[in-house]
């Protein structure tokens, strides 16, 4: 049985302008990604496609809730006019087909059994928003960046723009505690963490794939995320859990960390390092040893900021001044020695 909302919002927007329209799927979009409830069916957004109105067709791509539509615009807009072009990117990037509840995957399951075909006919510029879909379900991405089908059906290029992609990911780049500790990743998702730091033992270490790989574990440290601002006062256990999952050191699911950050660091570390740059800053190379540093340091069972302050690694180093507590004798040495490098990480570092 219909709800009569439905069939009242039905038939008014049968005959409204496209302009509000889209503003009504704008609205049932914010309340379907919050509250999780909405009146419309199947049958509502299929009138709404009957009307064939190029506007309306676009916000239905961005907020769509049922497959069955998703499903009839991709397929109407495989061509290469920038229309379809806009359906499928605005597609991708719909979040409103998952919903609140999560009893779907994203744009992983409205392709159905067609999407692993699909990865290797897609655009750079159609990876980049997929990876940066939020719903992307987390057993995909476990396989991808553990270089499963979905990883090894693709070239070099693509693998890198997928990557950044996800750097903008909001359930990955996440600045607030407590949408953090609410997402999906958190609860479940140390298995996508480990393939991530794990990359640095597989991808090819050339200055492109620094580049990438920097980028991405940046995202993945809490120094890059404010979580430091936040009040941990009688949250300890909150703030173990974000170490345990995010950074890799879950005693329940298992370790997401590599067995040795600094084995992997040593391969970034090419023979023509031309040291810092003349204003502090590190090269990619740099930077990616600096954050498998960082995951060496949270999880040792020993305080190694000592030999990381004296290392001959500026990236080590760096890692030390990024994040650790230090005297005023260490802050003053690390000046000394590393003059911006040193004063640049500092100022990055919560601790101080």
């Amino acid at each position: 049985m219909r709800n009569i909302d439905c069939v009242i919002d039905e038939a008014r927007l049968a005959v409204s302008s496209p302009e509000s329209v889209v503003q009504y799927l704008v609205d049932r979009g914010a309340r379907l990604t919050t509250k999780g409830y909405d009146t419309t069916d199947k049958q509502f957004e299929q009138t709404l496609l009957d009307r064939h109105e190029p506007l309306i067709d676009l916000a239905l791509a961005r907020w769509c809730h049922y497959d069955e539509t998703w499903r009839a615009l991709w397929a109407a807009n495989q061509d290469n006019s920038p229309h379809a072009f806009a359906i499928r990117m605005s597609l991708l990037s719909n979040i409103t087909f998952w919903g609140i509840f999560r009893f779907r995957t994203g744009p992983t399951e409205a392709f159905g059994e067609g999407f692993i075909d699909w990865l290797p006919t897609a655009s750079v510029d159609e990876l980049f928003t997929l990876f940066g879909n939020p719903t992307l379900d987390k057993g995909f991405l476990q396989e991808f960046l553990e270089g499963g089908p979905s990883w090894a059906c693709l070239p070099e290029e693509h693998l890198r723009y997928c990557l950044y992609g996800l750097t903008r990911n909001p359930a990955i780049n996440i600045s607030d505690y407590h949408q953090w500790y609410d997402s999906e990743y958190c609860k479940y998702g140390s298995a996508v963490f480990k393939a991530a730091w794990n990359l640095a033992g597989t991808v090819p270490n050339t200055d492109i794939w620094a580049d990438v790989l920097h980028c991405l574990f940046d995202v993945l440290l809490s120094m890059h995320y404010g979580f430091e601002d936040f009040d941990w006062e009688g949250c300890d256990y909150q703030r173990s859990s974000f170490l345990q999952v995010w950074l890799g050191c879950d005693p329940v699911r298992g370790s997401s960390a590599p067995e040795n950050p600094l084995v992997l660091a040593a391969r970034w570390t090419p023979v023509d390092e031309h040291g810092i740059g003349e204003y502090g800053q590190l090269s990619a190379f740099q930077r990616v040893r600096r954050a498998l540093a960082y995951l060496a340091l949270e999880n040792s069972s020993v305080d190694r900021t000592d030999e990381f302050l004296t290392s001959n690694d500026p990236a080590l180093r760096a890692a030390a001044y990024a994040s650790r507590r230090l005297s005023t004798e260490q802050i003053a040495a690390a000046v000394k020695r590393d003059d911006y490098m040193g004063f640049n990480e500092m100022a990055e570092n919560k601790q101080l």
